[in-house]
């Protein structure tokens, strides 16, 4: 099986060897794009660092624009049930 994340890639400046990689994981919700903003002033104390923002894999269910590394809505479902169940008379 393949996985294959749309990912956004801030390079070094040019000519500036890469000697470092960061992966920044987004929140709920969120994307590539937004985590990336971090980059713009971590740059000037990593230089010779690549940065890669990927998207989640799966659309997020309250925010169709954004992604989910899993299905959050999903398991505050089951533990709700489950606390229900435990917890009836």
């Amino acid at each position: 099986m393949t996985l294959c994340l749309s990912t956004t890639i801030i390079k070094p400046e040019k000519d500036i060897p890469i000697n470092n990689a960061i992966i920044l994981l987004h929140g709920y919700g969120g994307d590539g794009k937004d985590i990336s903003m971090l980059t713009l002033n971590w740059k000037r104390f990593l230089p010779n660092t690549i940065f890669l923002c990927p998207d989640g894999h799966e659309e997020c269910k309250i925010n169709p624009t954004g992604f989910q590394w899993f299905d959050f809505l999903g398991r505050v479902h089951v533990r709700v049930q489950i606390q229900l169940f435990l917890f009836q008379d």
